[in-house]
Parts: C-alpha cells; sequence; structure tokens
C-alpha cells in the first residue's frame, strides 16, 4: 500500500500565490524563476560594513 502523492507548495509571501507541483525539480524551478525578476540588488548594492574606505589606524 503506498501513501499519497507529495506535493511541493512554492509561494514568495506577498509577491507571488502559492502554487502546488507533485515534483520538487519543478517546484524549485517555478521558485527560482519567480526570484530572477525581482529587484534584489546585485554584489555592488549590498552593504559590507565599511563606510567610505578610509581606515583609522588606532594605536
Amino acid at each position: 500500500m503506498t501513501g499519497p502523492t507529495p506535493s511541493y507548495t512554492v509561494e514568495i509571501e506577498d509577491v507571488t500565490a502559492p502554487a502546488v507541483f507533485a515534483r520538487l525539480p519543478d517546484a524549485l524551478a517555478a521558485l527560482w524563476e519567480a526570484l530572477r525578476v525581482l529587484p534584489l540588488g546585485g554584489p555592488s548594492t549590498r552593504r559590507t560594513g565599511t563606510s567610505s574606505g578610509r581606515g583609522r589606524s588606532i594605536g
């Protein structure tokens, strides 16, 4: 006896409605496609914890 067929639900809260997939690879591919179009910024917009680049030596 086999159990129910697994399903995978993908949703980006406040961005996309939930979508249900029978296969995990399909769910992940849909999630990736949805994330690709969001304006999340690139490496140049990430904060690194440094300010103007002028270091100050203490000592």
